[in-house]
């Protein structure tokens, strides 16, 4: 799904219309990369695998500082509102001339100072109860970026998944959705009505929203609320099993035992990714099990 067609599901998400047999170039297959090392003898994700479950992290740990933060200028927006308010009172002359008063302005500022803190820990609070699985699309099977940033350097896995699969068995209350891709930040937290479009563009804004710089990517993502976790770095939830897996072509013998033991026990394919002689492509060879 190219960017113009994810800004048309966003804005068709906003307007509640999605519809499952619309032609939004669906993705057949949905990708995700896992780290191949090990913490005290154990991979979460191998682990979360086994137990046919998904990992749900917190945007704390994520790359990206922007990925679902509240970044606006408070204060501004804030004084915004009070003008707005202002020039609703009184004549334009009249309100121009009360904004520009001395003790006004200073009234304002205690005003905005008082709240400003309480802004924050909300928002803070909100954030700490976000979690998300991030997805990326079949055709970045073969990204020698994608394997090295998210998969230990071509060390770890890659897991495929059916994307329909998915969109049946997502539970309530969860979203899987491609982020769009945006030059500008337009974020806007404070003027939400809670009517139901200012909701939905919320939601897209805070966690399906990214920089075009991380547009290589080619993101869905998976997203809950869920304050029984709060503040933790993640969790696990149950999923659907995988159909294929495939192996960097650096995965050491240790984690290849271990997905061609899962991969028997639960009749998934298994493949190698390897390094394409006399080019730079990436291919893949099916392992037999």
């Amino acid at each position: 799904m190219d960017n113009k067609m994810r800004y048309k599901f966003h804005q068709d998400f906003i307007s509640n219309v999605i519809k499952i047999n619309e032609v939004y170039e669906w993705p057949k297959s949905l990708i995700k990369f896992c780290n191949g090392s090990y913490s005290s003898e154990k991979n979460n994700y191998l682990d979360a695998l086994e137990k046919d479950m998904l990992w749900m992290s917190s945007p704390i740990c994520f790359n990206d500082p922007f990925d679902c933060a509240i970044n606006i200028n408070y204060e501004k927006i804030k004084f915004e509102q009070y003008s707005k308010t202002t020039h609703l009172l009184f004549e334009e002359k009249a309100a121009e001339e009360f904004l520009n008063r001395t003790d006004v302005k200073s009234l304002f500022n205690k005003l905005v100072k008082l709240h400003k803190f309480n802004f924050m820990e909300n928002a803070k609070n909100f954030c700490n109860n976000v979690f998300v699985s991030c997805f990326s699309e079949i055709s970045n099977l073969s990204s020698l970026r994608m394997w090295s940033h998210y998969a230990n350097s071509h060390k770890g896995f890659c897991l495929e998944y059916d994307f329909f699969e998915i969109l049946k068995n997502i539970s309530q209350g969860q979203h899987i959705l491609p982020i769009f891709y945006s030059k500008n930040y337009n974020f806007d937290y404070l003027r939400i009505r809670k009517s139901n479009i200012e909701l939905r563009k919320f939601l897209l804004d805070f966690a399906f929203t990214k920089s075009n710089e991380w547009e290589y990517e080619k993101e869905w993502r998976l997203f809950s609320i869920n304050e029984s976790h709060a503040s933790k770095t993640g969790y696990l939830i149950t999923f659907i099993r995988p159909k294929k897996i495939y192996l960097g072509c650096k995965a050491e013998n240790k984690l290849k035992e271990q997905l061609i033991s899962i991969c028997k026990k639960k009749k998934i394919e298994l493949y190698q990714i390897y390094m394409e002689i006399g080019t730079y492509n990436l291919l893949y060879r099916k392992i037999d099990l």
